[in-house]
């Protein structure tokens, strides 16, 4: 009778054993699995903050370009100047190009 059971609980010790190895394993992995998704969401976070600052200044271009922004934020974004200001940037690279249509086609391809 008590050789049963003694057999019983030593069985179950073994399985309880293997189950815990196996759930220690797990957690590992899940752990591995929570710290990837952690960095993808710093990532997201990240891109979408890009992604807004770029919208900003999509939208800023595009007011000034049709003449409806009246003063722009330049510099550490504590100065404001009016937008004839601000004007004084050069509209051509070093290497003849139009910057104002590569602005564009950057802004465009953003949007796609």
């Amino acid at each position: 009778k008590h050789g049963k059971a003694l057999e019983y609980y030593q069985c179950l010790r073994e399985d309880l054993a293997t189950w815990m190895g196996a759930l220690r394993e797990l957690k590992k992995m899940v752990d591995l699995a929570e710290d990837a998704k952690h960095q993808w969401e710093g990532e997201i976070t990240w891109r979408r903050k890009e992604r807004a600052w770029e919208w900003q200044e999509d939208v800023a271009d595009v007011l000034e370009n049709k003449g409806l922004l009246e003063k722009s934020i330049v510099g550490d974004g504590q100065s404001i100047v009016p937008t004839s200001i601000n004007k004084s940037q050069p509209t051509v690279d070093e290497f003849g190009r139009d910057l104002t249509s590569m602005a564009t086609m950057a802004r465009t391809k953003r949007w796609e």
